[in-house]
């Protein structure tokens, strides 16, 4: 996960916990909305090109 999106989290939750007075589920849903978690794009690899990692040093064709 990325450090910047997990301390903003904790701050927004933090702070309508303080001062709204929400308990930590209430917060949590709130703070979820206005910090969006960051968006992970994994590239494609065929099954062919991935295995390819692992078969180093493997007697299998």
């Amino acid at each position: 996960m990325d450090d910047t999106y997990q301390k903003q989290s904790a701050v927004r939750i933090d702070a309508y916990m303080n001062d709204l007075g929400l308990n930590y589920k209430q917060a949590f849903n709130k703070a979820y909305k206005e910090v969006k978690p960051p968006s992970v794009v994994v590239p494609f690899v065929s099954y062919e090109e991935w295995s390819q990692q692992f078969r180093i040093g493997s007697s299998h064709s």
